[in-house]
């Protein structure tokens, strides 16, 4: 599924070879250093880890999640084996995400795990580097796109991200968010070549562009000969 919606320009590249010392140690880091995410430590984010899991058919216990105290809103994934990938979330996220938008959220970061996307980091940095970076944002953000299940989950998700507010302060139009391109002074200049994600607001219309109800159903029941050329 994850390659059937991967986007064009999210270049694939060969395999790695992982260590088992190097995943030993980055466990016990996060163990150290914040909240392993199960049943009986956090229900309700363990549930959103099941169910992404579920979606994307991954045992479980090859996703180890933790939560570190942080005001930032931040999430992450590192992949550790051919099979195991560790996500942290900063508690700040947490706390301003319903379930529905966090599984967008993890969704996204397994995302990177499953496309494979640690591969890419063994480069040197460059121009090309930074654009594959981006295109692979716009890969994963299908993939939570799928496991959330909803447009408007992960366009909440979205909004509520790069605004730091929740839905006491928010009206959630996602059409007057995607507007503020029109109000850009120099679009011409487009987007900084250097960052590795796109802005949100790229982010947001090319899902859209992206968004189906029929497609994620035929996803679903395994069906993956969508045509997404005119999309990408």
């Amino acid at each position: 599924m994850a390659d059937a919606v991967r986007f064009s320009r999210d270049i694939k590249f060969g395999s790695i070879s992982y260590e088992t010392q190097q995943f030993n140690s980055v466990i016990d880091h996060y163990l150290r250093n914040g909240l392993l995410i199960i049943p009986s430590s956090a229900p309700k984010i363990d549930a959103c880890v099941e169910k992404v899991c579920r979606n994307l058919f991954l045992p479980r216990d090859h996703v180890k999640v933790f939560v570190q105290a942080s005001a930032e809103i931040q999430a992450s994934c590192l992949s550790v084996s051919k099979r195991d990938c560790i996500v942290q979330l900063s508690s700040g996220l947490v706390n301003l995400l319903s379930e529905d938008e966090l599984s967008f959220v993890i969704g996204h970061e397994i995302g990177h795990h499953i496309l494979e996307h640690s591969l890419s980091h063994s480069q040197e940095q460059s121009l090309e580097l930074m654009m594959q970076k981006r295109a692979q944002e716009i890969s994963v953000d299908r993939v939570g796109l799928y496991c959330c299940s909803d447009i408007s989950h992960a366009m909440s998700a979205m909004i509520k991200t790069i605004s730091g507010l929740n839905e006491k302060h928010l009206g959630l139009d996602i059409a007057s968010f995607i507007s503020q391109t029109k109000k850009l002074t120099r679009p011409d200049e487009g987007e900084d070549y250097q960052n590795t994600h796109p802005s949100l607001l790229v982010r947001c219309r090319a899902l859209l562009w992206f968004f189906q109800p029929q497609m994620l159903a035929s996803l679903s029941n395994g069906n993956f000969n969508f045509d997404f050329s005119e999309i990408n």
